[in-house]
């Protein structure tokens, strides 16, 4: 009569299962940690501050409509040099000289889609300031990763325009407002 011993050994994991264990156990710490690290990073995001309400006192009021904020975009966007090329884009505007936008850009073979909201204010030498407000990628918000002059050209390209058509005349930009659809442009005399 034979008896058979199992070894000891032999119900025990190998080296090579407890060392992907481990891995995958590390793999899941550093990706809790980074995630952690980009929300603290974020962290400080919150509502835009809030648009003063139009000028007591203008000359002229612009109403600038979604439709023309949307093909300027478009085209400013293909002409203007980028960081990153965008393939296809949209604004919506919205109450308090707000618009939410949502741009496909071209990184290699990806197409990721950022979203995000812009501000338009009127600033003390009477040009308007285009702010970003808030920018993600899908759910992870990524405006601290957006650099410090992206906007940049974009102002000085909304600024030239509005000097082209209104500069000559001796006006400047006092108060910007929305609604739903219009941007409103409050321009008062320099003189």
């Amino acid at each position: 009569m034979s008896v058979k011993r199992r070894s000891m050994s032999s119900s025990l994991p190998s080296d090579r299962t407890l060392g992907c264990l481990l891995g995958g156990v590390f793999g899941l710490l550093v990706t809790l940690c980074l995630g952690i690290g980009l929300l603290a990073l974020n962290g400080g995001e919150g509502t835009p501050p809030e648009a003063p309400p139009a000028p007591a006192t203008y000359d002229v009021e612009a109403v600038i409509e979604e439709a023309y904020v949307n093909r300027t975009f478009m085209e400013s966007s293909a002409t203007m040099p980028q960081p990153v090329p965008l393939t296809a884009g949209h604004l919506d505007i919205r109450p308090g000289a707000l618009a939410d936008f949502a741009v496909q850009a071209e990184v290699g073979p990806l197409h990721p889609i950022f979203r995000g909201t812009v501000s338009f204010r009127a600033t003390d030498g009477g040009d308007l300031r285009v702010a970003l407000e808030r920018v993600e990628v899908g759910r992870l918000p990524v405006t601290g990763f957006v650099p410090a002059g992206m906007l940049d050209d974009v102002n000085e390209d909304v600024n030239r325009q509005l000097e082209e058509r209104a500069g000559s005349t001796g006006l400047r930009l006092v108060g910007v407002t929305s609604d739903e659809t219009t941007l409103r442009f409050y321009l008062a005399s320099t003189e």
